[in-house]
């Protein structure tokens, strides 16, 4: 197993050294071919040079042996004689040398007839003058053709080398081409392997913070990765734990007190419907506006309780009820409860001309488009009208409810959707909203894999409501 990076910090160094080390290999390979070469092009300059300034001295020795041996025989004077001695053994030492660089086999063999031919004219020489021949030079005609052949042979040695340096860098350079075409891609592969993993926990920690910001508290985090990042995925892991215990208690509070204010108001609601019937007695005017106010306030109390209900329900999950109904017949009951809102404002509905079968669960899509148009009418402006348009598109149902109000600022369009939040636009009527039906719309299209979304309007406001035609379970 792997050891654990002590840090990101470490992990971005170990990296650099995977990524860079592929490359540094190449260029020590580069290095070390560029090294023999230049060590092999010195040793086949200077092989050249020697030899070609080594046949150049082998020619000039003839001359001299030749001049001195022709004095020699006129003049019949030692010192030419020692002379010639001189040269012959320069000669030796330089015929010797050129063997040791000769490569050809021919070359050699004219180095060593060369040899022989100055051997026998030197010991010719040497005999007394009245035994020598005249004839002891005529080997020199031979030995400067043969001094000629060593030195057409020593630029031939040249050529050759050079060839073969020529052939010594065409072969380091597809060896260099070799290690780049294998480089690149094992150093992509190690960039991959490196990103990954950089990106995975930092990834795993962008996916925690959007789940903790998107109210997710039951998928456990955890981190894997360096020590550092690890830790703060521990520390991310407590923070969910306690947003998780927090959720439940906010919960277990909602519960609580909804119930708790549902007791006290069914005996105000029931107090007030005795006032209203006049069991108790006759009321005066003043009297009976008096419970009409308390009445009007009770039954908005009551909704809030409802929808205060409502939205903790979804948010803890509950169960969906499926089953297969129309739209229409929804849409024209959810209108049927609030028609005597819209005509105390003198508002008109037009719904949808066609009616769609969809499959889901009728309570929560029925609580949603009840929001909805409880919405559009409180916003709505007197003689306005509310338009519903359905639809069905790549096997989802939409529904749009428009309707006259003034619209949404652009600066709240991303937080209408948030709870309990309150808008600057004014509702049209005397009753004070809560802040959650939109959310409770939203969640309860969340729950069927569907969503609720703030469409561009030229004037006034327009939600879609987007439903699947089949069940969640069934899209898998």
């Amino acid at each position: 197993m792997w050891p654990r990076p002590r840090s990101l910090v470490h992990l971005l160094l170990a990296s650099f050294v995977m990524v860079t080390l592929p490359l540094l290999t190449a260029l020590y390979q580069a290095g070390k071919a560029m090294d023999q070469l230049a060590g092999q092009s010195r040793r086949t300059v200077l092989a050249g040079v020697e030899a070609a300034r080594l046949s150049g001295d082998l020619k000039e020795l003839l001359l001299n042996m030749e001049r001195r041996a022709r004095q020699y025989q006129v003049l019949k004077n030692k010192q030419f004689l020692s002379l010639y001695g001189n040269d012959h053994n320069k000669l030796t030492a330089t015929r010797d040398k050129l063997h040791q660089l000769a490569t050809d086999a021919d070359n050699r063999r004219d180095l060593e007839q060369l040899q022989q031919l100055a051997g026998d004219t030197w010991q010719a020489l040497q005999q007394p003058s009245s035994e020598q021949s005249p004839e002891v030079v005529a080997p020199f005609a031979e030995m400067h053709a043969l001094a000629r052949r060593i030195n057409l042979a020593a630029g031939r040695q040249i050529d050759r080398e050079l060839g073969r340096l020529q052939a010594a860098v065409t072969d380091s350079q597809q060896q260099l081409y070799l290690y780049a075409a294998l480089m690149g891609p094992i150093t992509l592969l190690l960039i991959l392997i490196t990103t990954f993993l950089i990106n995975r926990p930092i990834g795993r920690l962008d996916q925690a913070i959007r789940g903790l910001g998107g109210g997710r508290f039951d998928q456990p985090i955890a981190v894997e990765g360096p020590r550092d990042l690890a830790y703060l995925g521990e520390r991310l892991e407590w923070l969910r734990e306690r947003l998780n215990q927090l959720e439940q208690q906010k919960s277990q509070f909602l519960r609580h007190i909804s119930h708790e204010l549902k007791t006290p108001l069914a005996s105000m609601r029931e107090g007030t419907e005795l006032l209203a019937d006049r069991i108790t007695g006759p009321l005066t005017p003043q009297q009976t506006d008096v419970v009409a106010i308390l009445d009007t306030n009770s039954r908005h109390l009551q909704k809030l309780i409802e929808n205060l209900l409502d939205y903790n329900h979804i948010q803890t999950g509950g169960n969906l009820n499926w089953e297969t109904f129309e739209t229409g017949e929804l849409i024209a009951e959810v209108v049927a409860v609030h028609r005597l809102s819209a005509t105390a404002k003198n508002l008109r509905f037009e719904l949808p001309e066609k009616d769609w079968q969809i499959t889901a669960d009728r309570a929560k899509i029925r609580t949603a488009l009840d929001n909805l148009i409880s919405n559009a009418i409180n916003f709505s402006p007197k003689g306005g009208w509310i338009r519903l348009h359905s639809a069905v598109t790549r096997e989802h149902f939409q529904l749009e409810i428009r309707d006259q109000g003034p619209g949404i600022p652009e600066a709240e369009r991303d937080q209408v959707f948030e709870p309990f939040f309150q808008g600057s636009t004014q509702r049209q009527g005397h009753l004070k909203g809560s802040g959650i039906g939109l959310s409770i719309a939203r969640e309860c299209l969340s729950v069927h894999g569907g969503r609720l979304e703030l469409v561009a309007s030229e004037s006034g406001t327009c939600f879609r409501l987007t439903l699947p035609m089949t069940r969640k379970e069934e899209q898998r």
